[in-house]
């Protein structure tokens, strides 16, 4: 198993590169972050939310579902 260091980066690097295709095709991407990390057997379960709700904790932000 990858150490969970190396998972969560991995998953901020492609969440990156979701953001500039968005940018690249005009688009006005909704930031993603990651909002919880928990080892399950030999994976890493990582939660996704959007970088607004992290911030605000404003509920009209959360997403439904979001793991990796």
């Amino acid at each position: 198993m990858i150490e969970r260091d190396a998972a969560v980066q991995m998953v901020k690097e492609e969440l990156e590169r979701d953001c500039q295709r968005d940018l690249a095709a005009g688009l006005e991407p909704m930031r993603m972050a990651v909002a919880h990390v928990k080892q399950h057997g030999l994976v890493w379960v990582i939660s996704l939310t959007s970088e607004e709700y992290l911030r605000t904790r404003n509920p009209d932000f959360m997403l439904a579902g979001g793991h990796l």
